[in-house]
């Protein structure tokens, strides 16, 4: 890995969260967002977090595939996947 791609990973010990919005028929198509924070998000703390980004990012009826990044504090990567849907 060089140093430019360094540039555009997160931090050590944090959790990155990239919401993939599952187009539906009819809607406009929703770019992919990206949100990174502080410290290692499990469990109960991944739910409330998630359930945080859907009400202030998404909208009443999101549907998402939402990819999960832990950059561990020793910078290594365990990766998670979560399908939200709405209905």
């Amino acid at each position: 890995m060089n140093d430019t791609a360094d540039l555009h990973l997160p931090p050590r010990n944090t959790t990155t969260a990239v919401l993939h919005f599952i187009h539906q028929l009819g809607e406009p198509v929703q770019e992919d967002r990206t949100f990174t924070v502080r410290g290692i998000r499990t469990g109960k703390w991944m739910g409330i977090w998630v359930q945080q980004l859907v009400s202030e990012h998404g909208c009443d009826n999101l549907d998402a595939t939402i990819e999960v990044w832990h950059h561990m504090p020793s910078g290594e990567f365990s990766a998670t996947e979560i399908t939200h849907c709405a209905k």
